[in-house]
């Protein structure tokens, strides 16, 4: 296994995140109650919302765990760029479903990413993206 290339290895998994990094953190409501938690966090943690921008994906595994290699590609033909990532936690609780990946060697960047779905005690669901 590849090693990461930053320390601060699950700060995107309850915060804070750590100085030193462009932060980016939006959080956006997709729907209302378990039925929409359950389908947001499959599309979430099997890749399909990856895919669904527009990204390529290659995965060690169907879905999202500790330990998952993951690539994800952006891009046309030679104007493509691929990040390798290592997802560092993954959550599959009652109410918050998601995970954390991490930047391998050959990665654009440096840092960790999260993508969670969380059901609100109003029933709302939320996802939100932290980088």
């Amino acid at each position: 296994m590849s090693a990461l290339t930053y320390s601060e290895v699950g700060a995107t998994r309850l915060g804070p995140l750590p100085d030193g990094y462009h932060h980016l953190h939006h959080r956006t409501r997709v729907g209302r109650g378990r039925a929409d938690l359950a389908a947001a966090g499959a599309a979430v943690t099997d890749w399909r919302m990856h895919r669904g921008s527009g990204a390529r994906v290659r995965a060690s595994a169907a879905r999202a765990g500790a330990g998952v290699q993951v690539r994800v590609s952006l891009g046309l033909g030679p104007f493509r760029f691929t990040a390798p990532c290592l997802v560092v936690w993954a959550a599959y609780e009652s109410d918050r479903i998601g995970f954390g990946y991490g930047t391998l060697r050959g990665h654009p960047e440096r840092g960790e990413e999260s993508f969670v779905v969380e059901l609100a005690d109003d029933g709302t669901v939320w996802f939100t993206v932290m980088a």
